[in-house]
């Protein structure tokens, strides 16, 4: 198991810690391999004292992602470290806003949901109580897996759950939180990979990562998590790489070949290219074949700094031969323009005829507005009035 290892540095030093491990650990069984995980997620050897397996939950687990069952968790948190399953379900986002305890709410408002999921709960032992109401009266989910931290109810909570004739994994005592709780779900995860009965998706999806941090919408997040492998610019990497899940490559110069090398690719794989603000506003979406995920790009940004309607002006590539006949066409019938440029345009050249507006580094730090000024940035986007 690569526990999430991304590049070779990464990999050898998971292979050692495996090694490690098996100190610790005998075997290489469904339960050991967990324990490995759990032991290497906590940096406690002890930890493997304390998980208790009941009625055979790894394979019920594995068999439950296999039919894609949902994974309903307790926090966000949780569902936050898990990796390559996307059916996922938080308790608490879905908990009335003024409930005392939101977790608990949560489970009862998903219960219906509850039958031959996967209930895993990392933080909350009220969580945990209500998941065994729920499964007393009637609900019954595949597995539970319950690691609740702490000295008030969770070993409490915890017991309960072993009470209920349903597999489950748990921790006796105090010990648990949703680190512990992710890493048995990602062995498990890993597993039903293993065994063939969870794939990734293949083909190419061009992202959209918008115009600056904050502006990623919430169907690139999903890709992006979903993605066997992420490629691109450094500036897109840095936006998106909170969500990135998977092993990603930094494309220093696009070119034919590089888009051929990725639609190949897409061939085995579920291949993600994020594209900087909107791939069909100047960006990738029409170099690459593949669904397109748009974005926020840098034109409505300037758009709504300026409150100007994108229907009032001709969008305009700045690096383009021709742009500024470009520009004297948008004039003639009527519209502005916005022409996308870097520190090499000359606005000079657009004042002769024009009223010129520069925006740079939008969304940045350092995001200027201005009027007869010159071009300090490669991030620039031009507002040309005809006079």
């Amino acid at each position: 198991m690569e526990m999430g290892a991304y590049g070779d540095e990464a990999r050898e030093i998971v292979r050692k810690s495996y090694s490690i491990m098996n100190g610790f650990v005998k075997g290489d069984d469904p339960e050991a391999l967990i324990l490995k995980r759990c032991i290497m997620a906590t940096g406690d050897p002890s930890i493997k004292d304390v998980i208790v397996f009941k009625g055979n939950p790894i394979e019920t687990g594995i068999e439950a992602l296999r039919s894609k069952q949902k994974i309903i968790v307790d926090v966000s948190m949780v569902r936050a470290g898990i990796r390559r399953y996307y059916n996922v379900l938080v308790a608490v986002e879905h908990a009335n806003v003024n409930a005392g305890v939101r977790v608990r709410d949560g489970f009862y408002r998903l219960r219906d949901a509850i039958d031959g999921s996967i209930v895993a709960i990392g933080n909350s032992p009220s969580g945990a109580m209500a998941v065994y109401e729920l499964c007393k009266r009637g609900y019954k989910p595949s597995l539970i897996i319950a690691t609740p931290v702490g000295f008030v109810n969770a070993n409490e909570s915890k017991e309960l759950i072993r009470k209920l004739e349903l597999p489950s994994i748990t921790t006796m005592g105090s010990k648990g939180g949703s680190n512990l709780c992710v890493a048995i779900l990602n062995g498990i995860i890993d597993m039903a990979y293993k065994k063939g009965f969870l794939r990734s998706e293949k083909g190419v999806i061009i992202v959209g990562v918008g115009a600056s941090k904050g502006y990623l919408t919430e169907r690139a997040i999903e890709e992006i998590q979903k993605a066997d492998i992420v490629y691109g610019s450094k500036r897109a990497l840095e936006i998106a790489k909170k969500y990135i899940k998977s092993n990603f490559v930094e494309i220093k110069r696009f070119s034919r070949d590089v888009y051929k090398a990725m639609e190949e690719e897409g061939k085995r794989r579920r291949v993600v290219v994020l594209s900087t603000g909107d791939p069909m506003v100047i960006g990738l979406g029409k170099k690459i074949k593949g669904d397109v995920i748009p974005g926020v790009s840098s034109v409505q940004l300037a758009m709504a700094n300026l409150g100007v309607d994108l229907t009032e002006v001709m969008v305009i590539d700045g690096h383009a031969k021709g742009c500024i006949e470009e520009v004297k066409k948008a004039f003639e019938i009527g519209r502005d323009a916005l022409i996308l440029a870097d520190s090499k345009f000359n606005p000079e050249i657009l004042r002769t005829f024009a009223d010129v507006t520069v925006l740079e580094n939008l969304g940045y730090e350092g995001e200027r507005i201005c009027k007869d000024c010159e071009i300090e940035s490669d991030l620039v986007i031009l507002f040309a009035k005809k006079r």
